[in-house]
């Protein structure tokens, strides 16, 4: 089971990722095995000591085996939860991002104070773009590091700048999302200047503005327009619209 696990270690660095995870993979079997083997002896003996003639020592027995099973039971889980943590990694460099996320969840289960199963959580939650997940978990994986007395890796600092920064840049997209495909607004509009962007954004979300984009007339003189700005000047309802969100903007700075 251990040499497996090394031997995956040892692809893994040489970038075989294919070889490692099949190493990861036999050696989690083999790990089940283990646990599922530990868990039926402890069942067994549990059901077959109340046959003991010295009630004393057998209790000194039994807490001497309680004691044994809970610190096979912990080695094993964590055993389980590096292997599950090798192979989320594995998976990524694999571009199988949804498998990864099975056992990065998996790990922080296992080992739930261990920050490198928060880490490698956060990692998979990143390639699968879920920022707002992801800022949650590499927190907690900063918060582990306090708990367990351990100095912040700086790619934890780093890892969490890059997801807050995406996570900005994907939260200022979304003002712009509700755009009609094929449409866009022109430039050069009064008062615009170079904040188009945000403008756009809040155009979009304008309620009487999407009503009328519902109206196949109005739509259609947009798209015909779109490319020429001084025809739109010229229309009254786009000009009340755009007036209307101006002052809008004005009166909220």
């Amino acid at each position: 089971m251990e040499s497996l696990k090394e031997d995956g270690n040892k692809f893994f660095n040489e970038k075989e990722y294919s070889k490692a995870l099949e190493c990861y993979m036999e050696s989690l079997d083999k790990c089940n095995n283990e646990l599922s083997n530990l868990k039926e002896l402890d069942k067994l003996n549990e059901d077959g000591g109340n046959d003991t003639e010295d009630e004393e020592e057998t209790n000194d027995e039994k807490n001497i085996k309680d004691s044994s099973y809970s610190e096979d039971l912990d080695k094993l889980n964590d055993y389980k939860a590096i292997l599950n943590s090798n192979i989320a990694a594995t998976l990524c460099n694999l571009n199988e991002y949804g498998k990864a996320l099975e056992y990065g969840v998996e790990c922080t289960k296992l080992k739930p104070n261990w920050y490198k199963s928060w880490y490698r959580l956060t990692i998979v939650l990143n390639k699968l773009k879920k920022y707002d997940q992801a800022l949650t978990t590499i927190d907690k994986a900063i918060e582990c590091t306090k708990d367990e007395n351990t100095e912040l890796p700086s790619v934890l600092v780093d890892l969490k700048e890059e997801i807050e920064s995406k996570l900005k840049r994907s939260k200022k997209n979304e003002n712009t999302s509700n755009i009609p495909e094929g449409m866009s607004l022109p430039s050069g509009l009064p008062g615009l200047g170079e904040g188009m962007n945000p403008f756009i954004g809040e155009l979009m979300k304008n309620e009487e503005l999407k009503s009328k984009m519902e109206d196949p007339a109005f739509k259609e003189k947009m798209m015909k327009n779109k490319n020429n700005p001084m025809a739109l000047l010229g229309d009254p309802e786009v000009m009340n619209l755009v007036g209307k969100l101006a002052n809008n903007l004005n009166m909220g700075k």
